[in-house]
């Protein structure tokens, strides 16, 4: 049985509606690992571009956990708010090298939290510790340690350009490897996230992946190890109902 949403959540997200920051549209696809060792490949790959995990969680989103939510993210972060839909399903991708994985297309909305309102304060004391308890476990905290590489994308001349990771071009992709922790269990994640001014999101997705996966051999990325963040959190909490 689904269990209800907490009140103060939506009171929140009525509060920032008038206060949206930030909305882009991106495709995306990722894999999930279950440890180091299944992504050495990936690994040396960005060690290679002075990319290394320095064993620090540098970063902490908290996540609606609720069955059901493959196809709609819900996170804070650092006092923001951020939505994230479904907008279509790919499907799966044949890729360069003989991988395959699920691509998807989204749109994220950010929403800023004021501080100065006696609620939010309050909200975002509440998600900023670091053992998570809250009632009935709505909400999961994953820690991440992540290595990005971001690039510029040129399709006329069929190049991409290494950028600076808070840089945002008009044609464009991030491509990390992320460790997380959700529930003092680590996992690891590949993934791509592209965006266009343009509206070629999967277009640029393709033209990276194709340009990127043939510089990392041996990495066997397979359709069956792909998810988003909102369906591989959906799939440990149904694991999670499954051992209760």
């Amino acid at each position: 049985m689904r269990r209800q949403i907490p009140a103060h959540f939506f009171n929140f997200l009525k509060i920032c509606h008038y206060q949206t920051v930030f909305m882009v549209y991106s495709a995306e696809i990722r894999w999930f690992f279950n440890n180091l060792t299944e992504v050495n490949a990936l690994e040396k790959w960005f060690n290679s571009r002075n990319l290394f995990f320095a064993g620090n969680w540098d970063r902490a989103d908290i996540y609606l956990w609720q069955p059901g939510l493959e196809k709609l993210g819900i996170k804070i972060r650092e006092g923001k708010v951020e939505v994230k839909v479904l907008l279509a399903d790919k499907g799966e991708w044949p890729l360069a090298a003989e991988n395959s994985g699920l691509a998807n297309d989204w749109v994220k909305y950010s929403f800023g939290l004021q501080e100065s309102d006696e609620e939010n304060k309050k909200l975002l004391q509440q998600f900023s510790s670091a053992t998570l308890k809250t009632e009935n476990d709505l909400w999961v905290r994953v820690d991440k340690e992540r290595l990005l590489q971001k690039y510029a994308i040129n399709l006329a001349e069929k190049h991409i350009q290494p950028i600076a990771p808070d840089a945002w071009p008009e044609e464009g992709c991030g491509v990390e490897l992320t460790k997380v922790k959700i529930n003092e269990q680590t996992y690891y994640t590949f993934g791509l996230e592209a965006f266009s001014k343009s509206h070629q999101e999967s277009g640029n997705l393709r033209f990276v992946l194709n340009m990127l996966l043939p510089e990392i051999p041996g990495q066997n990325l397979k359709a069956q190890q792909s998810y988003s963040y909102p369906s591989f959190l959906n799939k440990l909490y149904t694991d999670k109902g499954r051992s209760d």
